[in-house]
């Protein structure tokens, strides 16, 4: 692996100048709920499209979550839109994958296998259009073919509709990239600097979903072989693509980096 694999979040924090926020915090949520854009009335401001990008088990889907009920409380409509539908195949990621075992890998081009984030830029470009547009009170929309999680094919079909005034999540890793980080509000990284955290977190969430079908090792082998190095490939090459960064190592203490006015 060559040495931009290996750029850090205390890297990415250093290299982009980011401040951390004075206040302290308690939970992801009481972080959500400072950052969200109001109007002068105190009110959230919608309609508004948000990207959440940053590793995996950084919380990003947890993050969703918290939005949601936000949203929820204020009697706003809410939608959420994932990176993960726009993924090829696990047949098709599994022959790249083969390739980690040259030392000339590039990971662009398993980025560029993995997703078609041609497809994402058009849907967003669909999306942000309805948003302005004085006519519109609903973005219809059809993702077909869709990557399935529990089947590992792109055989699904995604149809849905939004309502123009809603708050939209647009969620997953590697989200916020120069193609993509303009279609959006405001966009927030999180991000872990702690490897063995996010292992633990990885076995938490196999435990939930299967059972302790796979061992400790066999999982942390998984995450070390692939995840570990794409994600600092996507922590070096979108280094300057979000507004916010959450460092989420400790949920009970998350903290809020800004960057620095120039």
């Amino acid at each position: 692996m060559n040495e931009e694999t290996l750029f850090s979040m205390k890297s990415l924090v250093e290299e982009e100048q980011l401040s951390v926020a004075g206040k302290d915090f308690s939970s992801l949520s009481d972080v959500i709920e400072n950052i969200l854009p109001r109007n002068d009335a105190g009110s959230i401001t919608h309609p508004i499209l948000i990207g959440i990008d940053g590793p995996v088990a950084a919380g990003k889907t947890y993050c969703t979550e918290i939005v949601k009920k936000i949203a929820s409380r204020h009697a706003l409509n809410f939608h959420a839109i994932h990176y993960d539908w726009f993924m090829s195949s696990r047949s098709v990621r599994a022959k790249e994958i083969e390739n980690l075992r040259s030392e000339n890998y590039d990971f662009e081009q398993y980025d560029r296998t993995a997703y078609d984030s041609g497809r994402m830029q058009r849907f967003l470009s669909g999306l942000r259009s309805a948003f302005t547009s004085q006519d519109k009170r609903f973005f219809e929309y059809t993702i077909d073919p869709a990557y399935n999680r529990l089947s590992g094919e792109c055989k699904g079909l995604i149809s849905n509709s939004l309502s123009t005034d809603s708050i939209v999540i647009v969620e997953g890793g590697g989200i916020l990239n120069s193609k993509l980080c303009n279609f959006f509000d405001i966009s927030i990284r999180l991000d872990i600097d702690d490897t063995e955290e996010i292992i633990r977190r990885l076995i938490e969430r196999e435990r939930r979903k299967n059972g302790n079908k796979l061992s400790h090792d066999f999982v942390k082998e998984r995450f070390l072989s692939l995840d570990y190095h794409f994600d600092n490939y996507l922590r070096y090459r979108d280094r300057s693509y979000f507004d916010l960064l959450i460092d989420t190592t400790d949920l009970n203490r998350p903290r809020l980096f800004i960057r620095s006015k120039t």
